[in-house]
C-alpha cells in the first residue's frame, strides 16, 4: 500500500444535515485480490451560523428592535439566508413575539420544499438616555399606560 492524497468529486445535496452521510460508490479502498473498489462514506457536520439557527430545515433569527419600533411598528430589513427582505413589525409588538416568512428557510431534498424563516424580535431597553429622551419618557409616563389586561388582573391579585 501506498498512501497518497486524492481529490474526488461529488454533489453535495442541498439542505444535508449533521450526521448524514454522503456514499460515493467505487471510490473507497481497493478490492481484495483484484476486486472492485469499495465504496467512500463521507459524514458531514454542518457548522453552526453566527446568526442564524436551524432547525430541520427551518431557520431562527433574532432580531433586536427599540420600544419605538415596537410601540409604534414598522418596516425592518430582514437578512434570509437568499438574501434580504423587508417585513412589517406591527404594533404592540413583544419580546419573543415571532413572525414565518414562508419558504426562505433551507431546502430539503427529501419533501422537495423548502423550510420557513421565523424571525423573533427582542426588544432593547436603552441602558443611558439622553436628557431629551428622559424627559420624553417622563412626560409619557404621565399618560396612563396601564390599561391592559393583563394590569387588571394584576391589580386584582394584590388587593
Amino acid at each position: 500500500y501506498v498512501r497518497t492524497k486524492v481529490s474526488v468529486d461529488g454533489n453535495v445535496p442541498a439542505g444535508i444535515n449533521s450526521g448524514q452521510q454522503l456514499r460515493i460508490a467505487g471510490k473507497g479502498e481497493r478490492g481484495i485480490n483484484g476486486g472492485p473498489n469499495g465504496d467512500l462514506y463521507i459524514e458531514f457536520i454542518v457548522e453552526e451560523h453566527e446568526y442564524f439557527i436551524r432547525e430541520g430545515s427551518d431557520v431562527y433569527l433574532e432580531v433586536p428592535i427599540t420600544i419605538t419600533e415596537a410601540i409604534l411598528g414598522c418596516k425592518k430589513a430582514i437578512p434570509t439566508i437568499y438574501g434580504n427582505v423587508k417585513i412589517n413589525i406591527p404594533a404592540g409588538t413583544d419580546s419573543g413575539d415571532k413572525q414565518r416568512i414562508r419558504g426562505k428557510g433551507v431546502e430539503d431534498n427529501y419533501r422537495k420544499r423548502k423550510g420557513d424563516m421565523y424571525v423573533i424580535t427582542q426588544v432593547i431597553i436603552p441602558e443611558k438616555l439622553t436628557r431629551e429622551q428622559k424627559k420624553l419618557f417622563e412626560e409619557l409616563s404621565t399618560t396612563p399606560l396601564d390599561n391592559s389586561k393583563e394590569f387588571k388582573i394584576y391589580k386584582k391579585c394584590i388587593k
